[in-house]
């Protein structure tokens, strides 16, 4: 009997044979899966694009209304400027809206001889107050009221606790400075159609003035 040709050193079975290297067609298959997963997660690192459309003051009727586009999709340091220059000169105008009905009733001493309207700013002394007007704006504007770009467009806090961090009131007050500018726009041009102070014109029909 001849003796049986075992091999020397037979495999253990605690130790599978080692895989086969990966073929080309298998190294690329990998390479571009991870190359997705890659680009999926820098996808979900990133910020999304800046869209003005997502902002607040897209309201009933006009929705979102930029015919002349200077709010700027992905620009949101532009929009940031233009939101805070509307709600500053939205106030302005509710102020001065308030302002022309006022003085039609009431004078500040040493006022009483200027002339109600947009006359009391080229009628002494009422040119003075409003000099002094302009300077106390700016001032405040430079100092208390200087815009700070870690917060929101025209947020100087909520002294009053109405609750102006919310979508809905900041909605309302975008609405209202809006509202403001185009009432002080109408009593200057109503004034300068009929003559009259902002509480007169109300009763003077543009219908019922002489033709010149």
């Amino acid at each position: 009997w001849g003796r049986p040709s075992w091999p020397d050193h037979p495999p253990h079975p605690s130790h599978p044979p080692a895989p086969l290297p990966p073929s080309g067609a298998g190294r690329e298959k990998r390479k571009s899966a991870a190359q997705r997963t890659a680009r999926k997660a820098t996808a979900t690192n990133e910020e999304p694009v800046f869209d003005p459309r997502k902002e607040a003051g897209i309201t009933l009727p006009m929705m979102y209304f930029d015919p002349l586009g200077f709010a700027k999709e992905g620009d949101r340091e532009g929009f940031y400027q233009l939101r805070a220059a509307e709600l500053k000169h939205g106030r302005v105008a509710m102020i001065a809206s308030l302002g022309c009905v006022i003085q039609h009733w009431f004078r500040f001493p040493g006022f009483e001889g200027v002339p109600a309207g947009i006359q009391a700013v080229i009628t002494p002394p009422g040119t003075f107050g409003l000099v002094g007007i302009i300077a106390l704006a700016g001032g405040l504007e430079l100092t208390i009221f200087k815009q700070d770009p870690e917060k929101d467009p025209g947020d100087f806090g909520d002294p009053a606790g109405f609750g102006q961090y919310y979508t809905e009131w900041k909605d309302r007050e975008l609405n209202n400075c809006r509202l403001g500018m185009i009432s002080f726009l109408g009593i200057v041009l109503a004034e300068l159609a009929t003559g009259k102070d902002g509480v007169d014109q109300i009763w003077t029909p543009l219908a019922n003035l002489p033709v010149e």
